[in-house]
């Protein structure tokens, strides 16, 4: 819905960052940076929607860290 900051920067944010890792700018320090958005979504978010949009950008990163590069 766009209520609270954690989703609706978040998010933007997020696709953001995504960008910049599969282009390989900052590799690292992006996925360290990623990685803490979505924890901020889960614990900052107002509703269900918000904390649980992060959970597939997470477990890409955990199983498939591979499709994160270009």
């Amino acid at each position: 819905c766009g209520k609270c900051t954690p989703c609706r920067i978040g998010s933007v944010r997020g696709m953001k960052v995504i960008d910049r890792i599969r282009a390989g700018e900052n590799r690292e320090a992006n996925l360290v940076l990623l990685e803490e958005l979505c924890e901020t979504m889960v614990d900052g978010s107002l509703c269900a929607m918000g904390g649980m949009t992060p959970f597939p950008v997470q477990s890409v990163m955990t199983h498939f860290p591979d499709d994160l590069t270009a």
